[in-house]
């Protein structure tokens, strides 16, 4: 039984070695034929480009942890400005933005069970 095993194994790895292994961080592990991947293509050829995407990446000033209650604090300080301040036309972030408006919410919501947590502990 041991042999049928391990040749049925030998049999299903030989493709391991020829597979060519993409990791894009715009698409993941998303399908090719996935409704959003389709979707942007056609935004793409009607903008003649992709989409505006702006990322902004957070260190603490002493070169610390980032999950201190300071630094959270001040990472959904900033958060809150960009969503609210940032302006084009008169409108928010928060005003235009649809589906991915929450994509900062997880670091909301840590901070918030961190807060939670650190009074617990006292």
């Amino acid at each position: 039984m041991f042999q049928v095993t391990t040749i049925f194994t030998l049999i299903c790895s030989i493709k391991i070695p020829f597979t060519q292994i993409q990791d894009d961080f715009k698409l993941g592990y998303t399908p090719a034929d996935a409704r959003s991947l389709v979707e942007m293509k056609i935004y793409n050829d009607f903008a003649r480009g992709g989409p505006l995407t702006l990322f902004l990446f957070l260190m603490a000033a002493d070169g610390g942890s980032m999950i201190r209650m300071k630094q959270l604090n001040e990472t959904v300080k900033i958060i809150e400005e960009i969503g609210t301040q940032l302006k084009m036309r008169n409108q928010s972030f928060y005003d235009i933005c649809t589906s991915f408006c929450d994509v900062n919410e997880p670091v909301v919501q840590f901070r918030v069970s961190a807060a939670v947590t650190s009074q617990q502990s006292l």
